[in-house]
C-alpha cells in the first residue's frame, strides 16, 4: 500500500487542553478511540484518467499509543500474511479546542476544530504523495481534506491542487478514502500480537 492519508475525527467531543500520559482510558476522546482497530480500506484518487489511482478493500490494523500530550496512531498494512508499517499520525488537542494532526514525520499538518463528527482543514505546500514521487510535472500539493468519523469507520475526501513551486496549478485531484471497521478481525490477529493497541 502506497498511500498516506489523513485520518481521524470526532463525534462532537472537544478537549480544551492537551492529554496527559496518566489520563485514564475513559478520558480518551471518542474520535481518537475510534481510530484504532481492524479495517477494510479503499482508496480512489481521480485526476485525468492517466494519473488516477485506486486500491480496493485492503486490510489495515491501526494502533493507538499515548505520548506526552498527544496520541500516536500507527497504520499497518496487511498483505500476504505480512505486517508492514504504512504511516503514522500524531493527534494533539490544542488549548483553544482545535486538534492538530501531524501526518508522518514531516509530510503535512492539519489544524481544525472537530464539529458534528467532522474535521475540515487545508494543508498547503505538502510534499508529493508516494504514488507521485516519479512525476516531475509538479512540486507540491495544496490539500483540502474533510474527514467524517463514526464508530463503524470513517471517510476522508480530498481536493488536491498539484502546483509548481512558483504557484501554478497543473492538475487537480479528487480523492476518497474509506475505512470500514470489520466484524471479522481474524485477518488482523498476527498484527495484534506484534503491535498491540493501547
Amino acid at each position: 500500500m502506497k498511500i498516506a492519508l489523513v485520518a481521524g475525527l470526532s463525534l462532537g467531543m472537544l478537549v480544551s487542553g492537551p492529554c496527559r500520559a496518566e489520563d485514564p482510558p475513559s478520558s480518551v476522546p471518542e474520535h481518537i478511540q475510534n481510530l484504532q482497530g481492524c479495517f477494510r480500506v479503499s482508496y480512489r484518487f481521480v485526476e485525468d484518467g492517466n494519473h488516477d489511482y485506486e486500491v480496493k478493500d485492503v486490510l489495515e490494523w491501526i494502533t493507538l499509543q499515548r505520548q506526552s500530550g498527544a496520541y500516536l496512531v500507527q497504520h499497518y498494512g496487511l498483505t500476504g500474511g505480512k505486517v508492514v508499517e504504512h504511516f503514522n499520525e500524531t493527534w494533539s488537542a490544542l488549548r483553544d479546542g482545535r486538534w492538530r494532526q501531524d501526518v508522518g514525520s514531516s509530510r503535512y499538518t492539519c489544524i481544525s476544530q472537530v464539529r458534528m463528527g467532522q474535521l475540515h482543514c487545508s494543508s498547503p505546500g505538502a510534499p508529493k504523495p508516494i504514488r507521485d514521487q516519479t512525476r516531475d510535472d509538479y512540486d507540491l500539493l495544496n490539500r483540502v481534506s474533510t474527514i467524517q468519523i463514526s464508530p463503524r469507520g470513517w471517510v476522508q475526501t480530498e481536493t488536491n491542487d498539484k502546483v509548481m513551486k512558483a504557484g501554478d496549478v497543473v492538475a487537480t485531484e479528487v480523492g476518497w478514502v474509506e475505512y470500514r471497521r470489520t466484524d471479522d478481525e481474524s485477518g488482523c490477529e498476527n498484527a495484534k500480537k506484534l503491535h498491540p493497541s493501547q
